[in-house]
């Protein structure tokens, strides 16, 4: 089979839906998390990184999937933006995922990723492509993967930063340089919510620890 982008037409003419299917095109069992890095040609990890957090914006869950995706991100968002030859450590390329289950989250998250091929375009972008950009982008990408990671049990905490990295990734392969400046507007929103689930998760950890402790305290 060949890779993501190398039919006939260009990538540019292909919808993202069907660019996200083909990574699991003709895929049976378990594909290896290198094997996806190579099936997505050359768009630079971004098809990579929408594909990834695909999990996070629907009602089919992948449960203890968080943490490894984060870290997956992170190394791409610091290491493979722009390139078409990333290669991820052999420890977390060696990490499989079921393609059968991610057909499952590519089937349910369909209408969202049809919203996306609609408004995303190339529009404005030429700045996105620079080597500051790429470097900036990818710092808060990493930003935005270390929140998606963090076991907080609130709703909308892997949701929000999955959404906000989705949005950036499209915006960014597609140069789009009008859409982007919401989804910086959608990462802002993402780590306020998910700061204040940290800090209010701990504050009920320590108001139930205290009362605990006060009520086993042993009367004078």
């Amino acid at each position: 089979m060949n890779p993501v982008g190398m039919e006939s037409c260009s990538q540019e003419e292909v919808p993202l839906s069907t660019l996200l299917e083909q990574l699991v095109d003709g895929a049976d069992g378990l594909l290896s998390l290198q094997g996806l890095v190579d099936r997505t040609g050359d768009r630079g990890g971004y098809l990579l990184l929408i594909f990834l957090c695909l999990p996070f914006t629907t009602p089919v869950p992948l449960p203890g999937v968080s943490t490894v995706i984060g870290v997956v991100i992170a190394w791409i968002a610091l290491t493979g933006l722009g390139r078409s030859n990333l290669r991820l450590p052999a420890w977390l390329g060696r990490r499989t995922v079921s393609a059968q289950r991610q057909r499952q989250v590519l089937s349910a998250s369909r209408p969202f990723v049809r919203w996306i091929e609609k408004v995303v375009r190339p529009r404005r972008g030429g700045w996105l492509i620079g080597r500051f950009s790429r470097r900036a982008h990818g710092l808060l990408l990493t930003i935005l993967a270390s929140l998606l990671l963090l076991p907080i049990p609130v709703p909308f905490t892997n949701s929000l930063p999955a959404y906000a990295i989705i949005l950036l990734s499209a915006c960014l392969m597609e140069r789009d340089g009008r859409l982007i400046f919401p989804a910086y507007l959608l990462s802002l929103i993402a780590a306020l919510y998910v700061g204040v689930a940290l800090i209010g998760g701990a504050a009920l950890i320590q108001a139930a620890w205290d009362w605990i402790s006060n009520g086993t305290t042993p009367l004078p």
